[in-house]
C-alpha cells in the first residue's frame, strides 16, 4: 500500500482534499459562478466538436456563451436517454481527450455506452475519496465490496482481462470483494466470517444485499469494531432498511447516488443530508404530474462526451434545495427498485446474477429483458431484440436461466416491446413470491 500511495493519481488525490473541502462551504453565488464557468467551457467545445450539439446550437440559434445558469436551462433542450441509446456516437467529440468507454448496467431496460475522459474520471474519484474522509475512511483503508464479482472461469479473453483487472485493483486498494449474486443464509454467514477476519473500515454494497447481510448479522450476533461506515447505493433504501443495516452491522449507514454516465453525483453527509457534488455536476429537478420530480444532470468536466440536461431516468420526491452556503441538497431518490429471485431450496439471488448473463452473453441480441417469477417459482423471461431477424437460441437461454435458479422451469418469450415498469427506472426482475425476510417499514 505504501508503494500505491506514490502513484500520481493518489498523490494528486491527497493534494486535492483541501480545495475540495473548501468548495463545500462556498456561498451560492460562488458556486453558481464556478458552475457557469465550467459549463461554458464544456459548451464552447461541444458546439464546435460534438455533432449533436453543433446541430442543436445552429438549429435553435443558441448563444455561444451563457450569461447565467438560468439562460442555459431555459434554452438547451433535454437530452433523453432513448436518444443516447441509439445515437451515442453523436455525443462523442471529434477531438476527444484520452479516456475510455464505460458501459451502463441497463437499469432502464437497455444498456448504453458513454465515454469519459481520464481526467474527468479521476476528478470524480477524488471527490468520492473526499466524501469518504467525512466518515473517517481513507483511500487505502480496508473496504469490503458486496458487489459484482467477475467469475474466475469467465469465458473469453476479455472476461479474463476483466477478472484480472478486478483482482489487481482490489489488491492495490486493500479491498475484499464479495459476490452479491447469491445471498442465501450460508452465503451470508460465510461473508460475515470473511468480513470479521478482514477487519474493514467500510462496506460498499447494493442496498438490498446489505439489508440481507444485516439481518443475518443480527442472528449471528456479528461484531466488527473496525467498521466505520456502510455505503448503500444502486437501489433505493428506506429509513427502515438503513435502520436495520446500522443495527445489524454496527456502524453508521449512508446513501450514495451515482450512475455510470456521471460517476459519483451525491452522497449523504454525517448530518444526514444528501449533498450534490455541485462542482462536478449541475442537477435540476423538474416537476412531474404525480408530485415527483425528474432528475436532470449536466456534467461540468467531460467535454469529450458532454451530457447536457440529461434525463437520467431517476425521480426524487422533492425539488432540489439550493442552500445559501454549501452544496445543494437532494430528497429521496427512486432509482432502481428490484425484486429478489428465490429458489425452492431457499436460496435468495440478487438480480445482478441475471444481468450478468444477459450483459455477458446475450447483449448483442437483447435490447431489453424482464424476468417475471411466479408464485410457483417458475419464470417467464420477456426479451426485446435489437433486430427481430437476429434471434438468440431461446432454448439455450432458458436452460442457462434455469441453472441459475436451481432448476426452476423457465419460459423465454420474444416480445416486440417491454414497457417501463415505474416512474423511475426499469425493473428487470418482478416476483410474485412473498418477500418474507423484508418486512415493510
Amino acid at each position: 500500500m505504501k508503494m500505491a500511495r506514490l502513484l500520481p493519481r493518489f498523490r494528486e488525490a491527497y493534494r486535492s482534499f483541501g480545495e475540495l473541502e473548501n468548495r463545500e462551504s462556498w456561498s451560492r453565488a460562488q458556486m453558481d459562478a464556478f458552475q457557469l464557468q465550467r459549463l461554458n467551457k464544456v459548451w464552447a467545445h461541444a458546439i464546435v466538436y460534438v455533432p449533436y450539439y453543433r446541430s442543436i446550437q445552429a438549429e435553435l440559434s443558441l448563444p455561444r456563451y451563457f450569461e447565467s445558469l438560468e439562460e442555459y436551462t431555459d434554452s438547451v433542450p433535454i437530452l433523453q436517454k432513448s436518444f443516447l441509446q441509439t445515437n451515442s456516437r453523436d455525443l462523442l467529440s471529434e477531438r476527444p481527450q484520452p479516456g475510455r468507454w464505460h458501459r451502463t448496467s441497463g437499469s432502464t431496460g437497455s444498456p448504453l455506452t458513454i465515454f469519459r475522459e481520464h481526467e474527468a474520471h479521476h476528478e470524480m474519484l477524488r471527490a468520492n475519496y473526499r466524501y469518504y474522509r467525512m466518515w473517517g475512511h481513507d483511500i487505502f483503508d480496508r473496504m469490503v465490496f458486496l458487489w459484482h464479482v467477475t467469475p474466475i472461469n469467465t469465458p473469453g479473453f476479455t472476461g479474463k482481462i476483466k477478472r484480472g483487472r478486478e483482482y489487481v485493483e482490489d489488491k492495490l486498494r486493500n479491498r475484499l470483494r464479495l459476490a452479491a449474486h447469491t445471498l442465501g443464509p450460508k452465503d451470508l454467514q460465510l461473508y460475515l466470517e470473511k468480513i470479521a477476519a478482514f477487519k474493514p473500515s467500510a462496506i460498499y454494497s447494493y442496498s438490498r444485499a446489505a439489508y440481507l447481510l444485516a439481518l443475518e448479522a443480527k442472528k449471528q450476533g456479528f461484531q466488527c469494531p473496525s467498521l466505520k461506515v456502510i455505503t448503500l447505493t444502486s437501489e433505493p433504501a428506506s429509513e427502515h432498511v438503513v435502520h436495520v443495516v446500522q443495527e445489524g452491522l454496527g456502524a453508521p449507514c449512508n446513501i450514495e447516488y451515482g450512475c455510470v454516465e456521471f460517476g459519483f453525483v451525491a452522497g449523504q453527509w454525517p448530518d444526514r443530508t444528501l449533498r450534490v457534488r455541485d462542482d462536478l455536476v449541475l442537477v435540476e429537478t423538474l416537476a412531474r404530474p404525480e408530485k415527483l420530480f425528474d432528475i436532470v444532470l449536466t456534467n461540468l468536466n467531460n467535454p469529450s462526451y458532454p451530457l447536457l440536461r440529461y434525463d437520467i431516468g431517476d425521480v426524487t420526491d422533492q425539488p432540489i434545495e439550493l442552500a445559501e452556503r454549501g452544496f445543494s441538497i437532494l430528497g429521496n431518490i427512486s432509482g432502481r427498485c428490484y425484486d429478489l429471485l428465490y429458489t425452492p431450496a431457499g436460496r435468495c439471488l440478487h438480480p445482478i446474477v441475471v444481468e450478468d448473463l444477459f450483459d455477458g452473453t446475450y447483449f448483442k441480441y437483447v435490447r431489453r429483458f424482464q424476468i417475471h417469477q411466479r408464485a410457483d417459482y417458475s419464470i417467464l423471461a420477456l426479451v426485446e431484440l435489437h433486430d427481430p431477424a437476429n434471434v438468440p437460441n431461446t432454448a439455450q437461454l432458458a436452460k442457462r436461466l434455469s441453472v441459475l435458479v436451481d432448476g426452476c422451469p423457465v419460459e423465454v418469450k420474444i416480445v416486440a416491446r417491454i414497457e417501463q415498469t415505474t416512474a423511475g427506472k426499469h425493473r428487470n426482475v418482478l416476483s410474485e413470491l412473498v418477500d418474507v425476510d423484508l418486512p415493510t417499514p
